[in-house]
């Protein structure tokens, strides 16, 4: 696979990323050196060198020099008062460019981007007729400074790429932006990103963003840009309605929501191919759909890392609801899926993948085959993992295709198939079970269909299962519940069948919770590894272990 030669520097940026080191995302206002220029949208002076005396956003571009900061007032700025489209706001070497300002002017202390709106419009034609608008409103290409745009909203774009703004061979701090009602022919509605742009956005709003082809919010193509307290609302594409990154592009998503975004084809929320690997923490996919797949998320020849993200309630006609992997080695730690549905893999499709699963709970997701998750010619790990309340016509829990998944330390309980597999159904495949429980998954825990074999080892599974070490005894599940950790889990009732009965020599490094294991759970002096994602301790002390280690 082609991503596989990123694999490791992507893990140690995602590890920097979760123990919060990362580089800096917010530009810092020059209190010394360089001039200031003032901007009013009806500005008429080219002295630029008081509010009186203010000049356009596009007369200062041109006149200011690197060191130099442009403050704008609030109002509507437009590239020109023309009808030529191509004219654009095209950023300037080294200068720092502030909205938010009051529409009189005022001093920094004064300004306040959220109250004082300042918007760069490509509404520059017949008012409200997008035929006529700028192709594209703002343009950063090949600055060699760093540069600050911070404090306003860009709108109203129409053109082939990146009608918002396009930045190519650039890496500006983007701050306190709104995108919003951009669209584009092909690729990038609000945000384009090509030829190795690094951009650092903050505090930024995609909404009401169309592409034809890909990205309806953002497009990345041979860039890396960093995303922290983002949100996508309402953007659509062909692939990626909220973001769509290809062609070895590795970004950053952090404190970031997709929601209510869709896409014609694949990737409601968020597109990933060819190596657009990203690294997802503290994310949320809420309401996204996808005409084909990935209703949430999709990832084709990619290695997504995936750490305390959220999938609920998003929707693929096909397959994954919430989140498809096709050739991808998708690793997810601490996870959720809640409420996602397609016809097939309700929370998860894994196709032709071997994706790393962990500390993840798939809770109530529907699907006609697969429920929770289904895998086709994949071999996913699958570790301290929670399926409950799934539901499928077939595979309940899980639908496994021609698949190989290990399963070590997963509780089923309470998931439901119409036809055949409560918990799980399998066709053609080999799973191998250990240290698990399938407990009250109707109508049956386990079904293995035609060509499977499947090994099941101490493990709990309710009517009795043939493998060394397994009971059939009551494991004495607790209703669902946030027993600690980032998912909601089952705990183990007192005299569980699930305490320290499990094999040793293949326990879990820790629980789902993030709690190490094993515990002497019966009191008996003798610290055993429990049956399932919940390692049971009643003595009331507990060791956490933060990071997940491999």
């Amino acid at each position: 696979m082609k991503v596989s030669r990123i694999r490791t520097a992507i893990m140690v940026a995602f590890l920097i990323i979760s123990i919060g080191i990362s580089s800096p995302v917010q530009g810092a206002h020059k209190a010394q050196g360089g001039r200031i220029w003032y901007v009013k949208h009806n500005g008429t002076s080219r002295l630029c060198n008081s509010w009186t005396n203010a000049c356009t956003l596009q007369n200062a571009l041109e006149d200011a020099n690197p060191g130099d900061e442009i403050w704008v007032a609030a109002g509507t700025h437009k590239p020109t008062n023309g009808t030529d489209r191509d004219i654009t706001f095209q950023l300037a070497e080294g200068v720092d460019v502030y909205g938010g300002f009051p529409a009189a002017g005022g001093t920094w202390e004064q300004r306040d981007w959220q109250k004082n709106t300042t918007v760069l419009s490509g509404d520059i034609g017949v008012s409200g007729n997008y035929s006529d608008n700028s192709h594209r409103v703002v343009s950063a290409y090949g600055l060699l400074e760093t540069i600050v745009v911070d404090g306003f909203t860009i709108r109203a774009g129409n053109g082939t790429y990146g009608a918002g703004m396009y930045i190519s061979q650039n890496s500006p701090t983007l701050t306190n932006l709104i995108f919003s009602d951009n669209q584009v022919v092909y690729d990038g509605g609000g945000l384009f990103n090509t030829f190795f742009s690094y951009p650092t956005l903050t505090n930024v709003t995609f909404s009401g963003n169309t592409a034809g082809r890909d990205g309806g919010g953002m497009y990345n193509e041979y860039s890396s840009p960093a995303l922290t307290n983002v949100t996508f609302h309402n953007n659509f594409a062909t692939d990626g309605g909220g973001i769509s990154s290809q062609d070895d592009s590795i970004f950053w998503l952090t404190n970031v929501t997709f929601s209510a975004n869709g896409a014609n084809n694949n990737g409601g929320g968020l597109h990933t191919s060819n190596g657009g690997s990203p690294l997802l923490s503290n994310v949320t996919f809420f309401e996204n759909n996808a005409a084909n797949y990935g209703g949430g998320m999709y990832s084709d020849d990619s290695e997504p890392y995936l750490n305390n993200v959220t999938f609920t309630q998003n929707y693929a006609y096909i397959s994954g609801g919430g989140m498809y992997n096709s050739y991808s080695n998708a690793v997810l730690t601490d996870i959720s899926f809640a409420g996602n549905s397609a016809d097939s893999g309700g929370g998860l499709f894994n196709h032709f993948s071997v994706p790393e699963l962990s500390k993840i709970t798939f809770l109530g997701n529907s699907a006609s085959s697969g429920g929770g998750v289904y895998n086709l010619d994949s071999i996913p790990s699958i570790t301290n993992v929670t399926f409950t309340g799934n539901s499928s016509s077939v595979g309940g829990g899980m639908y496994n295709n021609d698949s190989s998944p290990t399963l070590k330390n997963v509780t089923f309980h309470g998931n439901s198939a119409s036809t055949l597999g409560g918990g799980m159904f399998s066709v053609s495949s080999h799973p191998m079970v250990i240290n698990s429980v399938f407990w009250e998954n109707t109508p049956n825990q386990i079904t293995d269909g035609a060509g499977s074999t499947i090994s099941i080892n101490y493990s709990v599974i309710q009517g009795g299962y043939f493998g060394a070490g397994n009971s059939s005894a009551d494991p004495k599940l607790q209703p669902l519940a946030s027993n600690g950790g980032f998912t909601q889990t089952h705990a183990l009732g007192a005299g569980s069948s699930a305490i320290d009965t499990g094999d040793p020599t293949s326990c879990a490094l820790m629980d789902q919770r993030g709690y190490l294991r094993p515990i002497d759970g019966d009191g008996d002096g003798l610290a055993v590894c429990d049956v399932g994602a919940y390692e049971a301790d009643f003595s009331g002390f507990r060791l956490f272990l933060p990071l997940t280690l491999k």
